[in-house]
Parts: C-alpha cells; structure tokens; sequence
C-alpha cells in the first residue's frame, strides 16, 4: 500500500456476489487478480486496469503480522498522502511505526530506510526490508510489551506500520483505507479467516448475490416533480406523422 489508490499493486474491486457461497467458484462473482494485466508487475503505479477482487486467506486462530508501506511514487512529500488504514472484523495491536524524518521545517527530509525504496519517484511495489534478518517477521524495535489495541491507525507518508492480530473471527472481511476518494480508487482488500467449514453459515433467507448495477452512460439528473426529456425518437417520430395526418386530412 504506497499508492493513493493501490494494494500490493492492485486496485481493490468488489464481488457482484457474496464470496461465502461461491467456495471454488469465484471467478463467476469477481475478477481474479492473476487475470489482471498489472498481475506480477511491479512497474503498475499508474495503471487503472488492475482493478480485481484481491484478498487475503488467514488460518483461523494464527497470528497475523502485516506490514503496510506508504513509500515511493505516490507515497513521498509533495506526491502522496497518508492513509487512515482501517480493518474489519478484528482489532490489531500496532507493534510498530517507521517515520519518515523530517527536516527543521517539519517537512519530510527523507523516507524511512528500512524498506528497501530507492526514492520518491520510482515504483516501490513487492520492495522488502533492507535488514534480511527482519524478513521473518522480526523486526527490531517493535513494542511487543504494551502495544495500543485499535482498529484504524494513520499510515504516514514516506513510512510504514507493522501490526499483529490473532484471526479469532472466522468469516470474509474488508480493509481498507478511510479515505473514500481512495477507496473507490481501490485502496482495499479483502481477507478470510478460518476454512469454508468453519465458518458460521448465513440465515437460510439471506441473499446469496449483491448484483451490480451498470450503466452505458451518466443518467439524467432530475428531480422527483420533473419529467425525463429523453422522450424515445420512436415516440417523437410517431407524433409528428400524426400531427401530418391531421393537417392533411
């Protein structure tokens, strides 16, 4: 997560189905990320055909440790912004935040070291820690004694966070970030926890698909004492050999 609209290179785009009831069968609901043209491609900041379903799998009842990132193109001064990154369906600890530093004015000087981003204005997609003994999930100076418990943290420009959770909630989840202008430019992703079996069945009346509404072209704005001035040319066409009728005859 480094770009305003990006996660692990994808743009998050929803199901027109509910996951839960199309165990092995997804790409009937939703558009795989392995389809995507920026699939394995770490050059793919600026590319708006990434958009697909992408998500996570956690075994119900592990520790899970992520690390998001807010660095290079679209993550640096003058280029990017923060993200309040915000998780459903659990609560995390944040075990960790790597700052930028800032310089006597407050400005960002220089992006955090430890990932391995070579600068503000290349792609830093699928980088990895600059200290190969933190690739295990080690990382030196994390607050493993009193960590805040919380479900939103701000994730800052030219940085990154590292949180942990214990995935206790079995189900389909959402994360994304608050910022709804980047959210619907796909800054998200989904997570499941927990194998199909395990995870509590819906009521039996509850609705197995979302369905999408699509649209060829903007519709017309109007309000409810107006009446729509797309009057069909079949209409228009019938009224005026009507009216000839009348005058002739």
């Amino acid at each position: 997560m480094h770009h305003d609209s990006q996660m692990d290179q994808f743009l998050f785009q929803f199901p027109w189905g509910i996951p839960y009831y199309h165990d092995g069968d997804m790409e009937t609901i939703s558009t795989s990320c392995s389809q995507t043209a920026c699939a394995n491609n770490s050059m793919s900041d600026l590319d708006t055909t990434c958009r697909c379903f992408y998500h996570l799998e956690h075994k119900l009842n592990n520790i899970v440790q992520i690390t998001l990132y807010n660095m290079g193109l679209g993550g640096a001064m003058g280029t990017g912004y923060a993200h309040p990154f915000h998780l459903h369906g659990h609560h995390f600890y944040v075990m960790k935040v790597g700052w930028p530093s800032y310089n006597g004015s407050g400005f960002i000087d220089q992006m955090n070291q430890d990932i391995d981003c070579p600068g503000r204005d290349v792609s830093c997609n699928g980088k990895k820690w600059r200290n190969k003994d933190w690739l295990g999930g080690a990382l030196e100076a994390m607050n493993t004694k009193n960590p805040t418990k919380r479900d939103t943290i701000t994730l800052p420009v030219g940085g990154y966070i590292t949180i942990r959770f214990r995935a206790v909630n079995p189900g389909w989840w959402f994360a994304h970030c608050h910022l709804e202008l980047h959210l619907m430019g796909g800054t998200g992703y989904a997570y499941k926890v927990g194998d199909q079996n395990q995870i509590y069945m819906p009521p039996d009346n509850f609705p197995h698909d979302c369905g999408v509404f699509k649209v060829d072209k903007l519709p017309e704005l109007r309000l409810p004492t107006q009446k729509s001035s797309n009057i069909p040319y079949t209409f228009i066409a019938v009224c005026l050999v009507l009216i000839i009728d009348r005058i002739f005859h």
